[in-house]
């Protein structure tokens, strides 16, 4: 890639001093040390060849940039990132479930995710898969899947827990370089339920005996991922 550059650096500035560009094989990793004259149609055909690439890297950047929103949602939610989560909204923000409920981003977190999670489960988790995106200048239009998980902390309710999938249609807009939902609709797709106790079967026999807070409180700040650096433990307990 770096010869790549110098190369075409070359041909950029050797065309506008106005003269004749050699650009050998060897650069390209071929064995001959042969050079052949670039034409004009040669350094033009390379120049377009470069404006693709930028427009392909740009477009990949931003579609990056979007995606980042949705890991910053993803974090904030499930490891109660207030943070995090709020870098994925404009503090302005309508967030609808259906005809259910229309709300603000500051409604959202307390009453979906502090009185909805942090309240009634032990575990909860997001997936968000399928993402599509359409971009139009400083619109873009989302489509992302989300399956909701949880595990209540009565015991008794888990064993006939609800979980369901959903689709977030989204409308992000971008302000001074920076993307984050403007608009978000919640198209519901199944619900089921199911008993979701051995949960706690698998949490006394990987954690038994944790006294630590990554296990007691896993959310931030306390949560094992925000631990920097990972260090090997030096004794048994976590």
């Amino acid at each position: 890639m770096y010869r790549v550059a110098c190369i075409i650096a070359c041909v950029v500035i050797g065309a506008a001093a106005g003269g004749a560009i050699f650009v050998s094989s060897s650069a390209f990793g071929g064995a001959s040390s042969k050079q052949a004259p670039m034409t004009p149609s040669d350094i033009a055909a390379l120049v377009a060849k470069v404006a693709a690439l930028e427009s392909i890297v740009a477009d990949l950047e931003e579609r990056k940039k979007i995606h980042d929103v949705y890991v910053y949602y993803g974090r904030g939610i499930d490891r109660l990132d207030e943070q995090s989560y709020r870098r994925a909204f404009w503090p302005d923000a309508q967030i609808n479930y259906g005809t259910y409920e229309s709300i603000t981003v500051d409604q959202h977190w307390n009453n979906h995710m502090i009185q909805g999670h942090k309240v009634p489960d032990a575990s909860w988790e997001h997936l968000l898969t399928n993402e599509t995106v359409d971009i139009y200048g400083d619109v873009a239009h989302v489509e992302i899947y989300v399956t909701r998980m949880a595990v209540p902390k009565d015991r008794e309710e888990a064993k006939s827990a609800g979980f369901f999938s959903g689709r977030y249609i989204d409308r992000l807009e971008r302000r001074n370089g920076e993307w984050r939902i403007a608009v978000r609709e919640f198209m519901p797709q199944f619900s089921i339920k199911g008993d979701v106790s051995s949960y706690y079967e698998l949490a006394d026999f990987f954690l038994k005996g944790a006294k630590s807070d990554c296990v007691r409180e896993p959310w931030a700040p306390h949560d094992t991922s925000y631990v920097r650096p990972l260090n090997r433990r030096t004794d048994d307990i976590i």
